[in-house]
């Protein structure tokens, strides 16, 4: 199963200077744990390179779209076709949830392939240089759940891919 996790404020903004825009919130850290340990994490290189994120993440076979060397830290880079790598990382791994993490060109080329996102909806706009256009990202994706954070500063949504059509290389 290929599925998206990400992170914005209401305008779709997800980072600013290669990092998450808002305060360290250990809550939504925690829930991103929860749904990708164990699992298969595709990243691309700037999120990669994110000062704050540890290398690799624990407890994840991680993945990185890059066109250059990542060398000394267990994982492994991919360039080409990221869709029909998504696709082959799925066979390889078929009882585990290959989850891809970012950046926003990666999750809108490659939303095709996902039967799920979760999205943590942060309640306040934060300054951002790096967004995704949420209303095309979800078009052909239907909400599912809603659970708010303990501390109301996000909302955890779960969304179904309901194109018949999908996916599509």
């Amino acid at each position: 199963m290929i599925k998206a996790i990400l992170a914005v404020d209401p305008w779709g903004g997800m980072g600013y200077k290669g990092s998450l825009p808002w305060p360290h919130c250990k809550e939504d850290l925690q829930y991103f744990q929860n749904q990708t340990s164990g699992q298969i994490v595709v990243m691309g290189r700037k999120t990669w390179d994110d000062e704050k994120m540890p290398k690799p993440l624990p407890n994840r076979t991680t993945y990185v779209v890059t066109n250059r060397p990542i060398a000394g830290y267990g994982v492994t880079s991919i360039s080409g076709n990221i869709k029909e790598h998504l696709l082959r990382i799925e066979k390889i791994y078929p009882h585990k949830t290959v989850w891809v993490i970012g950046g926003p060109q990666i999750l809108m080329d490659c939303r095709s392939l996902f039967q799920e996102v979760h999205i943590s909806h942060f309640k306040n706009q934060y300054k951002t240089d790096t967004n995704i256009d949420l209303r095309k990202f979800l078009q052909f994706f239907q909400a599912r759940s809603a659970k708010p954070s303990s501390n109301n500063v996000c909302t955890w949504m779960t969304y179904k891919n309901i194109d018949i059509f999908s996916p599509v290389l």
